[in-house]
């Protein structure tokens, strides 16, 4: 699995084979201390993470690559036109891009939202 986490000048990218490892390697890279950090990170060995500074939306990643991307951040609405055309490129499906402040809070939009994202996943004959 790879993540890529976007922050308004620079990204992390995270690679591992599931969800919890890919957490794990979050959470480590948000410990402010920078020794502290680089044990945390070295303790996590079927994890790898990358540092790319810069402007996210000038970065250049494989296109279909991540699995799973993260906005960290309220871009401008320009800012936000080019960083939804990269993550769009950058994702291997196609999903919409949701920033962290827009991620459902109540159980019922939660709901809603799986089942849009599983509409729009599914085959075409399947039925929900």
């Amino acid at each position: 699995m790879k993540a890529l986490d976007i922050h308004p000048n620079h990204c992390w990218t995270f690679h591992g084979p599931d969800l919890k490892t890919i957490a794990r390697l979050r959470a480590a890279v948000e410990t402010p201390d920078v020794e502290e950090r680089d044990g945390a990170l070295r303790r996590i060995e079927d994890g790898k993470v990358f540092y790319f500074p810069g402007d996210p939306a000038k970065l250049e990643f494989a296109p279909r690559f991540f699995d799973q991307v993260r906005i960290h951040f309220e871009p401008d609405v320009q800012k936000r036109v080019q960083l939804r055309q990269c993550v769009r490129r950058w994702m291997k499906q196609s999903v919409p891009v949701r920033e962290l402040d827009e991620t459902p809070t109540d159980f019922e939009e939660i709901q809603g939202w799986f089942q849009r994202l599983r509409a729009k996943l599914a085959p075409s004959y399947a039925t929900s």
